[in-house]
């Protein structure tokens, strides 16, 4: 529960969506370890239960060629896809002004494996976006 105590979302109160996740509505129990800011899954497991983060910490730490002394612990995020933004400014461009993206690329994850590794990485077009999004543009 330290995760819980120093996360920002709230339980869900009567009749309200928990956030971040539906599965810790009532307590953290997923989540993912991560070595670092990790890429694309590399160097990410997932955890369904507190004796399998146990382990997931453990495996991810002894990596070969591993020389780190921590790792980042997230609590599950419920979540359609992600969202790359990129910025690149103009020569023009000065501190202060807002930046627009220059590219949007997003992505999913098909699932994750018995060892809790992400899979199935997949660009998506902007009308599967879209799709999931009920059209919501704006959003």
């Amino acid at each position: 529960e330290h995760i819980r105590k120093r996360n920002p979302f709230p339980l869900a109160h009567e009749g309200e969506r928990p956030a971040p996740s539906n599965v810790n509505k009532d307590g953290v129990r997923k989540g993912v370890v991560k070595l670092g800011w990790s890429w694309e899954g590399r160097f990410v497991l997932s955890f369904d239960r507190a004796e399998e983060l146990s382990e997931r910490l453990t495996e991810i730490m002894v990596q070969p060629s591993c020389l780190v002394s921590s790792c980042i612990v997230q609590e599950w995020v419920d979540f359609d896809f992600e969202m790359r933004l990129y910025f690149l400014p103009t020569d023009e461009w000065e501190p202060g002004c807002r930046l627009k993206p220059t590219q949007i690329e997003c992505n999913c994850w098909g699932g994750f494996s018995d060892e809790g590794r992400p899979h199935t990485f997949r660009k998506l077009d902007p009308h599967e976006c879209l799709r999931w999004w009920d059209k919501d543009y704006e959003a």
